[in-house]
């Protein structure tokens, strides 16, 4: 006679950090009945620094969970135009959107964005615990076991299996790799909002730059008046000293004349913000025993647009196809779980491996005239 312990969990499924990867992962899953819940450090609505870019991809993924059908969606800026802006000349190209997507991108705030998902996850049945963090995990033959500390207490959580959507600077990534992330695959991004920004409100406008190429600096319309203004580069390619790096976008605001034209009459409003985008290294593992990432946390960034929206919600649909699977087979190996891995490099892995080449040339700062006549 065999006897089998009997464990009672959480949750089926424990997800650290409730971002776009996090929540949409959970809307999915609890969609099909399975129990899920968040780990949220903060509490939502909840900002986040980002260039606030939705693409068209994005919303096609934003449309699987009704998001754009609602008055809240349609009232963000439509972006059918982009203006480049390189060494003083300047192009300004109408947008084609494909056939097979619903709409044009969005510039939608990411205190905006990231609870529309929250919500759309938490009435499809998904549990939070906000205020919470995880401090990290440990993987036995049964069960996923969750550190969190809440109000200066902690406490652990069991679940057949922990998702890691818990952004660039991830605890889960981290313990599953033993180490910080490599500087190699890092970029640095800054973001300032304005108000009171002239020019048109379905276009972008992205910069370039001689002294910080690769890096590219943007102006996204918000609302009726409003503008993300920011930069993203390769942290090694930035000038030195990095410690005066919020200079180099206010270099850039009060010396380019494209972007004064642009600004006209608007003035900050709040803090110039940063954060550090770390992309795809496909040396690193994005699947062990009863764990999954997602996400910032898989490095599923683009290093040549830093756009991580879409990615983290084309990686918590993909994720959540292989955990359904995993669910009914009562399966959560590495071998089971492996088949996210097989989906991503499917559907990114060639287009990241360019745009991580592309990204590696231009590092030496001596071809940069080159590369610029090539832009």
């Amino acid at each position: 006679m065999r006897i089998q312990q009997k464990i009672k969990y959480d949750a089926d499924v424990i997800i650290a950090g409730g971002g776009p990867a996090g929540s949409g992962l959970a809307y999915h899953l609890a969609t099909a009945g399975i129990k899920v819940l968040v780990i949220e450090a903060a509490v939502f609505p909840r900002d986040k620094v980002c260039g606030d870019g939705v693409s068209p991809i994005a919303v096609a993924e934003l449309q699987k969970m009704g998001i754009t059908q609602t008055k809240k969606f349609a009232r963000a800026n439509e972006i059918d135009k982009v203006g480049l802006h390189i060494k003083g000349d300047k192009v300004f190209i109408d947008l084609e959107k494909p056939d097979y997507l619903p709409m044009h991108a969005r510039i939608i705030p990411r205190i905006e964005l990231d609870n529309w998902i929250y919500e759309a996850a938490k009435n499809a049945g998904a549990k939070y615990l906000q205020n919470t963090r995880v401090a990290g995990y440990s993987i036995n033959n049964n069960a996923a076991v969750v550190q969190v500390k809440t109000e200066g207490e902690s406490k652990k959580l069991t679940a057949k299996m922990i998702v890691g959507a818990d952004g660039s600077s991830s605890v889960i990534a981290r313990q599953l790799h033993g180490a910080k992330p490599s500087t190699d695959f890092q970029l640095l991004g800054l973001r300032a909002y304005y108000k009171n920004i002239s020019g048109a409100k379905d276009r972008v406008d992205i910069y370039f730059e001689e002294h910080c190429f690769p890096g590219i600096f943007w102006l996204f319309p918000k609302g009726d008046n409003g503008a993300n203004i920011g930069m993203a580069m390769v942290s090694e390619t930035l000038p030195k000293p990095q410690n005066h790096v919020h200079q180099i976008l206010r270099d850039h605001i009060a010396h380019n004349e494209a972007i004064k034209e642009r600004i006209g009459n608007g003035v900050p409003e709040g803090k110039i913000l940063g954060w550090p985008i770390r992309f795809f290294n496909p040396d690193n593992a994005l699947t062990a025993n009863r764990l999954l990432l997602v996400g910032d946390a898989a490095g599923l960034i683009n290093p040549l647009s830093g756009d991580g929206v879409q990615y983290s919600l084309l990686s918590a649909r993909w994720a959540s196809d292989t955990i359904k699977e995993c669910i009914v087979q009562n399966d959560f190996s590495a071998e089971a779980l492996h088949q996210y891995r097989h989906r991503v490099d499917k559907e990114v892995g060639y287009d990241f491996a360019l745009s991580n080449l592309l990204v590696q040339f231009p590092r030496n700062k001596s071809l940069t005239p080159v590369w610029l006549g090539f832009v």
